[in-house]
């Protein structure tokens, strides 16, 4: 009966303390955890709770403290080992914290915030080679963490990989699109990459050019191809500089089956717009319907580098990913995508079929499951559903 009066008092003490760091009485909270460990000292949530209420008082000493005798009962626990990284990075010792964040990777290689949390101790202490790596390897684990993608982005740029270092701005802003400081590195980029600046006013066509735009736009909406290829080139003829123009009659001339001369309007709408992501994007497509894979997934690479938001851009760099078995890129890209466009069956499906690569059976049937859900006749999808399951017995 006393073994049970503790559990009662124990679950209490704890209910109390929660209660109580909610109010804000942090006092009363720490007190009441320290009765907690005293009823049972070798619980490892209790001891953690007691640690990061000393944090909040500020006494991080006695945080510290706790947390190294607890390690000392608990050695192989990298919760703790975690949380005592953490507190010298917050304490400024880099130097330990490294110690204690890889004590934790060598327990559990796959926990993606200890990655991180090492890549900020690294960077501390200016040993950038080994930040890199672990910023690298935390967005391989964590692609959906947005500060990973970030600070990997500021070390690529110390090491002038310039183009790297903005397809990971541009996945931090397809996760989080409030990322103003991502935005800007990202617009610094760009006008590096193109040598053209945001500032230079555009010079607009004239109404004519833009009234035989409008109509084309209409037939190919009526998918009348011929008759809007002829009012794309007429609107070109009065405005040969006519960017829109130029990606339009493209995307025209690929519906008639002209692919090379698709390819060449798309390449002289980015002659005049070198940022014109959207016709980076079409030429990718072009390239990959003629197997030229290599320069698919540097146009893809591109579009989603001036066009960080569209989820069509993120979804064709994923599946080039995909297919080169990039499985960790692509799988960033299809998150990207469906950040953007949450109902998107292909990412859906093409997220499961990469999380399957990597044996994560349950979060790949998730995403199938989503996907049949979205479009109930998709056969691929099914198909791909029946293979998650089956991989976990579940038929």
């Amino acid at each position: 009966m006393q073994a049970q009066s503790s559990s009662y008092s124990l679950v209490n003490l704890i209910e109390m303390a929660q209660a109580c760091r909610q109010a804000g009485d942090y006092c009363q909270a720490l007190s009441l955890l320290e009765q907690a460990v005293r009823v049972e000292p070798m619980m490892v949530d209790i001891g953690l709770n007691l640690a990061t209420a000393y944090e909040e008082l500020g006494r991080s000493n006695d945080a510290l403290g706790l947390l190294i005798k607890m390690a000392a009962m608990h050695p192989d626990c990298p919760e703790i080992n975690f949380a005592i990284g953490n507190l010298h990075a917050q304490m400024g010792d880099h130097s330990e914290a490294v110690i204690y964040f890889r004590e934790v990777i060598s327990a559990a290689e796959d926990c993606g915030e200890a990655h991180y949390n090492l890549g900020n101790a690294l960077r501390e202490l200016n040993r950038l080679e080994e930040a890199l790596a672990s910023f690298a390897r935390a967005a391989e684990l964590r692609p959906d963490l947005a500060a990973a993608h970030y600070n990997l982005a500021q070390i690529l740029t110390l090491f002038h990989r310039t183009e790297d270092a903005g397809l990971q701005y541009a996945a931090v802003i397809a996760l989080e699109p409030g990322f103003q400081n991502a935005r800007e590195h990202l617009r610094e980029i760009s006008t590096e990459m193109t040598g053209v600046s945001a500032d230079i006013p555009i010079v607009n066509p004239p109404k004519a050019a833009v009234s035989l735009y409008e109509k084309a736009l209409k037939l190919q909406e009526q998918e009348d191809w011929s008759a809007a290829e002829h009012c794309y080139r007429a609107a070109l003829m009065l405005f040969p500089d006519f960017s829109e123009a130029h990606n339009n009659l493209g995307t025209t001339l690929l519906a008639l089956g002209d692919q090379e001369s698709a390819i060449a309007c798309f390449q002289k709408a980015l002659e005049l717009r070198a940022d014109y992501g959207l016709a980076h994007n079409n030429l990718g497509s072009v390239y990959q319907k003629l197997e030229r894979f290599e320069e698919a997934l540097r146009s893809y690479r591109t579009a989603t580098l001036f066009s960080p938001d569209s989820a069509d851009a993120w979804l064709n760099l994923g599946a080039m990913q995909q297919q080169f078995g990039h499985v960790f890129e692509a799988e960033t890209s299809y998150l990207c995508a469906l950040k953007l466009a949450p109902n998107d069956e292909q990412a859906h499906d093409n997220l499961g079929s990469v999380l399957q690569r990597q044996e994560r059976w349950g979060e790949a049937e998730n995403h199938h499951r989503t996907a049949v859900s979205i479009d109930p006749d998709s056969g691929a999808a099914w198909k791909n559903l029946g293979i998650a399951l089956q991989a976990q017995g579940k038929i």
